[in-house]
């Protein structure tokens, strides 16, 4: 589905954001363009992820994502539409700016998602020196982690540059923290009183929803 909204959403940004367009960007250097859309829409996500983390209603919708206790291949996909949306809608804009090849959009995101998987995974690595320069399956670890000392750290989504440079980088890299989040009354898949992984699928597509109103009562 991801094209397609990614279709859809330059459709919406040619129509009505297309004066935000650098045109003279169409005579860069491919390279060139592709290095700076990829820095200027990193620094966007890095931005809206820490929101994310910050305002309360939209933290309800992300934490979704740092639910899982046993971070996989797969924990990429573990996201809430609406999270989604957020960050997709915003996150996009940039590249929109500069790169005018849909194809190229398509295979950064396509990269993007890669890079996504390998760090959510299993695996215990820091990428050696690498991990000054991009997040590191180690490092969105202790983004993930339920411990105190690890909250609001490693925000980066490709680049860890944002987090040395803001000073969100959590600088002890060999942790290898629990995951997932404080709040018992998330449907977890592990929670007896859940129906099965169907029972705790619908939970937590609600569960946002839900604390908005126990936040507000």
């Amino acid at each position: 589905m991801l094209p397609l909204y990614l279709a859809f959403l330059r459709f919406l940004y040619d129509k009505h954001l297309g004066f935000l367009t650098i045109q003279s960007a169409a005579h860069w250097p491919w390279l060139v363009r592709l290095l700076l859309a990829l820095l200027f829409s990193d620094l966007i996500f890095y931005v809206t992820h820490v929101v994310r983390h910050k305002v309360v209603f939209l933290w309800y919708f992300h934490a979704v994502h740092h639910s899982q206790k046993e971070l996989n291949f797969f924990t990429e996909y573990r996201v809430h539409p609406v999270d989604d949306l957020f960050i997709y809608t915003i996150g996009f804009i940039p590249l929109f700016m500069v790169e005018h090849s849909f194809v190229t959009l398509v295979a950064i995101v396509w990269l993007r998602h890669w890079h996504t998987r390998m760090y959510h995974a299993n695996i215990r690595s820091n990428f050696g020196p690498l991990r000054y320069i991009f997040v590191t399956p180690q490092s969105h670890r202790v983004h993930h982690s339920v411990e105190g000392r690890h909250y609001d750290k490693n925000f980066g989504l490709t680049f860890s540059l944002w987090d040395h440079l803001f000073g969100t980088q959590y600088r002890n890299y060999d942790e290898y923290p629990d995951t997932g989040i404080n709040d018992e009354d998330f449907p977890f898949e592990q929670d007896p009183r859940s129906l099965g992984y169907l029972g705790s699928l619908f939970g937590q597509f609600l569960y946002p929803f839900r604390a908005i109103l126990r936040h507000q009562g």
